[in-house]
């Protein structure tokens, strides 16, 4: 391969990772209030380190990313008090850009309550994820599926139970 050819790979693959990077994720409350997240935002909500065996490669990988219950906190959700009556039917979507979609209920992503350990990632085995992942992909290594596991995460979405009859 010429150096010119090495170069123009470099350049691209280079772009592509910043381009990826750069990318947001629309946070939508249970209020209906949209922002939007992206990397800056998710690296201040205390990121950490889970190894779990990838659902589609069967092999463990070493992913970085934070807590979902943490990135609600940007949506509005209280993580100083037990959630109130009315939160504990409100799910949590998550959507793709192949509008793939999983939920989860609120409560079982609260630590107090629930037990799903679901992170937002963005890096894995120390470098960013891979194009069919990128940017972000929620990893649940407490699932015995990978059912939720969601490559290239577009939307997360908080929704209220609708009234009782």
């Amino acid at each position: 391969m010429g150096t010119l050819t090495r170069l123009a790979v470099v350049v691209t693959l280079l772009c592509g990772a910043l381009g990826a990077r750069a990318q947001t994720i629309e946070l939508v409350g249970a209020d209906g209030q949209t922002r939007a997240i992206g990397l800056d935002d998710l690296r201040k909500l205390a990121p950490r380190e889970v190894t779990a065996n990838d659902p589609h490669g069967k092999q463990p990988a070493k992913y970085r990313g934070t807590a979902l219950w943490d990135v609600l906190s940007l949506a509005g959700v209280a993580h100083d008090a037990p959630l109130a009556r009315e939160t504990l039917a409100a799910t949590v979507r998550v959507d793709a850009t192949d509008r793939y979609q999983v939920a989860f209920s609120l409560a079982e992503l609260d630590p107090a309550t629930g037990s799903s350990d679901a992170l937002l990632v963005w890096e894995r085995d120390g470098g960013p994820l891979d194009a069919p992942s990128a940017p972000y992909r929620l990893v649940v290594p407490t699932d015995k599926r990978g059912a939720r596991w969601v490559r290239q995460v577009v939307r997360i979405r908080i929704e209220r139970a609708s009234a009782p009859p």
